[in-house]
């Protein structure tokens, strides 16, 4: 009911994410097999169309329109595969389920530990909508060894993060276009601080550091 009172009253996008950390076990398998892959992406497609219909109301003529999908993208969550097979098999995924997905409206993006930006080719960068760059779980930069000062990344090493995904030979740097205000490329950066231990659930703040690449230049955006 959050999420569906929130859309109606806000420009929000609802995504739905497959996999995550400790969720990723069955990727393998289904990435190994054309069958599998392709019952996962239309099994998405029927959830997608199932929840609009719940949340909103639609009908079956507005629910076949690009526009009324309640949930607006699928972010992909696959972050390690432990083979060139299961990278290559999950790139096929990547491959047919992104047109597939695009074609029916849905924006798809992936999430990349730093310094994974090597493990995809500029041919499926090239199809994303979003990369989400998982930086906020870094050893961030302290003069303290006190872990709870120095628990998350410091700004300092996810700025490194990103500029390392845009070096040559990197997907990013051969699209730079596509990273620009006005072009749909972001690279969104979760990063989250928390206060004492004994008080995290009181004092976390949540931050979106939205990092705007150019060749030559990368501009920062907080949205807290």
């Amino acid at each position: 009911k959050t999420p569906t009172k929130t859309k109606t009253k806000t420009p929000t996008r609802v995504w739905i994410t497959i996999g995550g950390g400790g969720r990723t076990a069955a990727f393998p398998e289904i990435c190994a097999s054309s069958r599998l892959r392709q019952q996962l992406i239309e099994s998405v497609l029927e959830k997608v169309k199932l929840v609009s219909n719940t949340s909103t109301g639609a009908g079956a003529k507005q629910q076949s329109q690009r526009d009324s999908f309640f949930i607006g993208g699928i972010d992909l969550d696959f972050f390690q595969p432990r083979t060139i097979r299961e990278r290559d098999n999950y790139l096929l995924l990547l491959t047919e389920a992104i047109p597939r997905w695009h074609r029916e409206g849905l924006k798809v993006s992936m999430t990349l530990h730093p310094h994974q930006g090597r493990m995809i080719p500029p041919s499926v960068y090239r199809q994303l909508d979003r990369i989400h760059f998982m930086t906020y779980d870094m050893i961030g930069g302290s003069s303290s060894n006190n872990n709870n000062n120095n628990y998350h990344a410091s700004l300092g090493k996810v700025r490194q993060a990103v500029e390392e995904l845009l070096q040559p030979g990197v997907g990013l740097e051969t699209t730079p276009d596509r990273c620009c205000w006005g072009f749909r490329h972001t690279l969104g950066i979760f990063a989250i601080r928390h206060g004492s231990r004994h008080l995290v659930k009181s004092t976390t703040t949540r931050f979106v550091f939205v990092f705007v690449t150019t060749r030559t230049r990368t501009r920062t955006r907080v949205i807290r």
